[in-house]
């Protein structure tokens, strides 16, 4: 039976869509004949569990504090780089390969390990996405490049990650792999609204162009606007919503656990 490692800095409670796309993903390899061990950060102190008889989730210790889980710091993404790449040195002959879910810091310590892998690029682990990332990226894009070059496949989660990261190395050979839905949990609403509702589950953060959306709400007159996330950019969209006198349409619910989504 084929034992794969898995690595990836952020799983529920912590993170955003990287965590939760791998925690679906988990639940599907349960029924697949192999064993997995999901090596991930702890919103506290080192802990094992077992998801299915398969699958080992374990977590370390990176003294995450728990009034932020939804964002990682470069303290905190160096404390796992450090220790994760000790943990699966020492423990690198029980496997037969590593899956990095994103290429950083997953990519490097798969990479340090001298075991087959292949990474799935989830966001933040090329130049371009995250401008606070940029001075980082001037010094290590040469050697990270290198590690995504010797990877045995890539894999990205959208035509535009894919476009973003060939951009700095277009010779990469990546595969899309599209996010998939529970469709036991999302699915379309049984009793038709009256008036256009639309929700958005996102981070409030540059990135997202959650502002665009608040704007366009002027051109739809009679829908309504529901925002399921919190960020940086909370108080700044609250004044704007002010500002278009939108506010009897546009609500904000902050951050809403992953269990409470779906049909009501």
């Amino acid at each position: 039976m084929v034992k794969v490692l898995m690595i990836n800095y952020e799983y529920p409670p912590l993170g955003g869509g990287t965590g939760i796309a791998n925690h679906y993903l988990l639940k599907e390899f349960r029924h697949q004949p192999l064993t997995l061990d999901l090596l991930t950060s702890s919103p506290g102190k080192y802990a094992q569990s077992r998801l299915a008889t398969n699958i080992r989730l374990i977590r370390l210790d990176i003294g995450k504090s728990k009034q932020n889980l939804h964002h990682q710091s470069y303290w905190d993404l160096f404390r796992f780089f450090y220790q994760s790449s000790i943990w699966v040195w020492q423990h690198r002959h029980e496997y037969d390969l590593i899956h990095a879910f994103s290429g950083l810091p997953g990519g490097i310590t798969a990479w340090l390990s001298g075991l087959p892998y292949f990474i799935s690029f989830r966001g933040a682990d090329e130049p371009g996405y995250e401008p606070r990332h940029e001075r980082l990226w001037q010094l290590i894009k040469l050697p990270i490049g290198f590690i995504y070059r010797r990877a045995h496949a890539l894999d990205a989660n959208s035509l535009y990650l894919k476009r973003l990261i060939l951009n700095t190395w277009p010779d990469l050979k990546i595969k899309i792999i599209d996010n998939g839905v529970d469709s036991q949990k999302f699915y379309p609403a049984k009793m038709p609204v009256r008036l256009p509702v639309i929700l958005s589950t996102s981070r409030l953060a540059p990135r997202k162009g959650v502002e665009y959306l608040i704007q366009a709400m002027a051109l739809v007159p009679q829908a309504k606007l529901l925002l399921a996330g919190s960020g940086q950019l909370e108080l700044t969209l609250k004044k704007l919503v002010r500002k278009l006198r939108l506010s009897h349409r546009v609500k904000f619910f902050g951050a809403v656990p992953h269990d409470n989504l779906g049909p009501i």
